[in-house]
């Protein structure tokens, strides 16, 4: 899964299907590997959901999951359990993970019309516009000026990475849910709302000074 993070669908799925309860995300890192295996272990006996993200951070591990995932398959797992897997395309990833896994690549369509066209829909089939009033035309105004902000960050990235081939930061829905929220909260803010979308929801994964300094530029003036 390249160039967007789905944790949060999965994870909204996952609210919608089996209820948060029966549901387990773990970040991997270094220490979590030996967390991972004890809860594949516990979530295949109990019929929960589990899934791994960041999992091309740890490559070399993986044929250590995939031969704990062998010996399981052969023991009884529970007809409700599922395993996602999240990760980025990397070099090395392990073949026998891929072949036993429903695979589905995910990343944002080109082109910034398209975005914008793909985030509302996504809006109109979730609850953001049962949280707001639609006849307020401030609100409006903002979730628009949002979607297109949100929109021209990612195609701005997705230019950058084709344009010198380097990795760029990538905003996902997750961004995306903490800017609506501030939206709910900060609506007759702009001051205090264009400070935190610029120092905390957007700027706040940049160290870059030149890519801070446009991304400031362009929530002052979307969002004046």
């Amino acid at each position: 899964l390249e160039d967007s993070d789905p944790s949060s669908e999965i994870e909204d799925f996952a609210s919608s299907t089996v209820g948060l309860d029966s549901y387990t995300v773990i970040v991997m890192a270094k220490d979590q590997l030996d967390i991972s295996i004890a809860l594949l272990r516990e979530c295949s006996k109990k019929g929960n959901w589990l899934c791994l993200t960041n999992l091309h951070l740890v490559v070399e591990w993986l044929p250590t999951l995939a031969r704990e995932w062998r010996k399981i398959k052969e023991g009884n797992v529970h007809e409700d359990f599922q395993l996602w897997l999240v990760a980025e395309h990397r070099d090395g990833f392990s073949k026998e993970l891929l072949e036993c896994s429903e695979k589905v690549v995910y990343e944002s369509p080109q082109g910034l019309r398209q975005n914008m066209l793909l985030l509302y829909s996504n809006w109109e089939s979730s609850d953001v516009w049962s949280r707001v009033d639609l006849q307020n035309t401030n609100i409006r105004m903002l979730h628009f000026a949002l979607a297109w902000t949100h929109c021209l960050l990612q195609e701005r990235s997705w230019y950058n990475q084709k344009l010198n081939g380097s990795h760029n930061i990538q905003y996902g829905r997750g961004d995306l849910k903490a800017a609506e929220l501030l939206i709910c909260s900060q609506s007759d803010e702009y001051d205090s709302l264009r400070h935190l979308m610029k120092d905390i929801v957007y700027g706040g994964k940049v160290d870059d000074p030149v890519a801070l300094r446009l991304i400031s530029t362009y929530i002052d003036l979307i969002f004046s």
